[in-house]
């Protein structure tokens, strides 16, 4: 299949893979369906008729929603283009983009902390992970909450919302629509809880900047990861405190 990695038109960013429609559709779909606490806590129900404990039963249920986002962006990606590492712009990173992704991850990570200390405590009060964490020690619920949230969502979320969804809009629209529709969308995919989609809105502005900016997934998934990180860290580590 013949890969459209470079549209022609001035009116849109070139360098990016031009995923169809109904590429995008799926990638939404697969984001907004599966990405929310009833859906984990109905596929938790099997590990825990089968004995597990709830804290196990959640690591199966999230691993199993996560590992199926992951892999429908990359069988949309091999499907339409026979190979997922250029269209996703999955290069080796330089240096120069792992500094630019740390710096700007902490820079998100400032923000967030921004906005809980400027806005009204009704609006941050529902900020935090998807459905909580489960029962546990505190050291598993650190474990669980930093593996799903800086590592497991930065990675499926990069993939699917500016891997396939902003590309297919940048190959299309100029890089300011683009930016601002990809990050709408990435932010209604947080509600209902308002702080968490206040806080998408931004995260998903900067990690599509970013990619238009460096053209390469890796740069937002590891800003992504930083930012999420320091604030998984900041938030436990005030609870030992």
């Amino acid at each position: 299949m013949t890969a459209d990695l470079a549209p022609k038109s001035p009116a849109t960013t070139p360098g990016f893979a031009r995923f169809t429609w109904p590429d995008l559709a799926i990638v939404l779909a697969v984001g907004f369906g599966l990405a929310n606490a009833p859906v984990a806590n109905f596929l938790a129900r099997g590990p825990a008729a089968l004995g597990a404990s709830e804290l196990l039963a959640s690591i199966l249920a999230w691993l199993l929603i996560n590992g199926v986002q992951l892999l429908v962006g990359l069988a949309v990606t091999y499907h339409r283009f026979g190979e997922i590492r250029r269209p996703l712009l999955l290069t080796r990173p330089t240096a120069g983009n792992l500094r630019a992704a740390t710096w700007w991850g902490l820079a998100k990570a400032g923000l967030t902390l921004g906005l809980l200390l400027a806005l009204p405590a009704a609006l941050t009060a529902d900020g935090g992970g998807e459905g909580g964490y489960p029962p546990g020690s505190l050291l598993a619920q650190f474990t669980f909450a930093f593996f799903f949230g800086a590592i497991a969502s930065p990675i499926y979320e990069e993939v699917l919302y500016r891997g396939v969804f902003f590309q297919g809009l940048a190959a299309r629209l100029p890089a300011l629509a683009a930016i601002g529709i990809s990050a709408g969308f990435f932010a209604v995919m947080h509600l209902p809880r308002v702080f968490n989609t206040i806080s998408a809105l931004f995260a998903g502005l900067l990690f599509a900047w970013l990619l238009h900016r460096y053209r390469n997934l890796w740069v937002p998934i590891l800003a992504h990861t930083v930012s999420n990180g320091t604030l998984i860290v900041l938030a436990f580590a005030a609870q030992v405190a």
